[in-house]
């Protein structure tokens, strides 16, 4: 019960905080672009409408997939830690090496994915 009030309560406050607020500037817009070159076709008009005022955008080859893929491997890698973590504390040898074993393969998953989703500079 508490937990529908909470999300009901947050969704209308975010609601009107994004209609009553001031939007955000498009030079803001266009700094967060150029520096983070996010994938998707969630940036196109703001891409379009900065070309159309005759700023130079970068081509950015969209990851979506991939980006998607390394933020999950990532939770995972991050809670097979914690759990490597209790596991090895409370002495569970056989949960331990197998947290210790996920988190291993996780990590080096993302450590070869990485030099994929560099950003051009």
């Amino acid at each position: 019960h508490k937990t529908i009030i909470g999300a009901a309560l947050t969704t209308i406050v975010w609601i009107v905080s994004a209609y009553f607020t001031p939007t955000t500037k498009m030079e803001t817009l266009v700094k967060f672009y150029r520096h983070i070159q996010p994938g998707g076709p969630g940036w196109t008009h703001i891409v379009q409408q900065a070309e159309a005022e005759g700023v130079d955008m970068p081509e950015v080859k969209s990851q979506l997939p991939l980006e998607l893929l390394c933020m999950f491997v990532g939770c995972i890698t991050v809670y097979g830690a914690l759990f490597a973590v209790g596991f090895w504390i409370y002495e569970r040898t056989g949960a331990a090496a197998v947290a210790t074993i996920v988190t291993l393969l996780g990590g080096f998953f993302l450590f070869k994915a990485w030099d994929k989703l560099r950003t051009q500079e």
